[in-house]
């Protein structure tokens, strides 16, 4: 079978219900074992791996060193040679650092090679007791986050001013270009969630997925309907400060399906185009937007403090920090907000269904 029509076994589908879902994830499973294949992985020590040039010159140095103990060279003439290799080495080392640190990414995967993987959980202390057991300790977290997701609120939404905005946004027209771009651009991580699905199997398999990726979409919306997979997450604790055996110290990250948050980056892609469009966001927001970041926050507050102070002029500022503010927004009132903005229709209703 070859693998643009094993592709169209599995992801295209104008049916989406559970069962078909299930029977599709199935043979998924079966044809990858079947074409990926397995292969060991040797884990070599944490070794620089240095350029041609670099290496002629240690293997020019191993040679001047055999001459040294057969005597066909003075000592000096060895030394001179070492410390040659080791400037042009520490000059190359130092460039590859400023390089890596040029980009905030580049820091990050650097940093990484010094420091521990993720360490396991440790105990666990809630109300004097101490939990030792894996099992126990999902459940004792399971409890911690349940308030997380169960966030209804008693009281009724505050009504907001009418919207007057020149268009509305009830559906979004995608082509195979932009699922293409989507999944060129996403990161080769092999980590899944209930459908098994990686961002690294999509990456690379980007011409045969695609199209029935975009039919998988357009059915979805339009029967306003997800597959059960979609709607499953894997909850991960993540530390974040203080001790590591009190659970309120630990934060829930969601890992959802790799297939669905494609489709989540096409939907923000037209929402963020119909906010633009109307002008909803305020000049004044530099967090979660495109070419807008912390950095040019600060420029903004700095020039306005700057300005202010020249003037002969006060300053006050005032810090907010909401506890848990992703995990505590209404999901009933963030919907009313979405139809206050313009969002209607069949996106809308999709927004709806998917269990945020």
């Amino acid at each position: 079978m070859r693998l643009s029509t094993s592709a169209k076994v599995i992801f295209g589908c104008a049916i989406i219900r559970s069962e078909v879902w299930s029977a599709k994830a199935k043979l998924r499973r079966a044809l990858s074992n079947i074409y990926i294949p397995i292969r060991s992985l040797t884990i070599r020590p944490n070794v620089t791996i240095y350029p041609k040039y670099i290496k002629r010159l240690l293997a020019s140095k191993n040679k001047i060193f055999n001459d040294l103990k057969a005597n066909k060279i003075p000592p000096s003439q060895y030394l001179k040679f070492c410390k040659t290799v080791k400037h042009i080495i520490n000059r190359y080392n130092s460039t590859r650092i400023k390089k890596l640190v040029s980009s905030s990414q580049g820091i990050h995967k650097f940093m990484k090679r010094f420091t521990k993987g993720h360490s396991p959980i440790p105990y666990l202390e809630h109300n004097g007791l101490y939990t030792f057991e894996d099992k126990a300790k999902c459940d004792l977290f399971a409890r911690a986050f349940a308030p997380s997701f169960s966030n209804v609120p008693i009281q009724n939404h505050p009504i907001l001013p009418a919207s007057n905005y020149s268009s509305q946004l009830d559906d979004i027209d995608f082509t195979l270009i932009d699922i293409v771009n989507i999944l060129k651009s996403l990161p080769p991580k092999e980590g899944v969630s209930a459908d098994g699905i990686s961002y690294k199997l999509l990456k690379n398999c980007t011409d045969s997925i695609a199209p029935f990726l975009a039919d998988l979409f357009r059915d979805s919306l339009d029967s306003n309907i997800l597959p059960e997979p979609w709607k499953i997450s894997f909850i991960t604790p993540i530390f974040k400060k203080g001790s590591e055996s009190d659970v309120s110290n630990y934060r829930p990250i969601a890992i959802t399906s790799c297939i669905c948050r494609v489709f989540e980056r096409l939907i923000l892609q037209h929402i963020l185009a119909h906010i633009e469009a109307n002008k909803i966001i305020s000049d004044q927001q530099f967090g979660f937007l495109k070419k807008r970041s912390t950095v040019t926050q600060l420029l903004s507050s700095f020039d306005a403090w700057y300005k202010a102070i020249l003037n002969n002029q006060c300053i006050d500022c005032i810090f907010i920090d909401f506890k848990k503010a992703f995990d505590s927004v209404p999901i009933r009132y963030l919907i009313y907000k979405l139809s206050n903005i313009g969002i209607k229709g069949k996106l809308l209703n999709w927004i709806f269904k998917f269990p945020l």
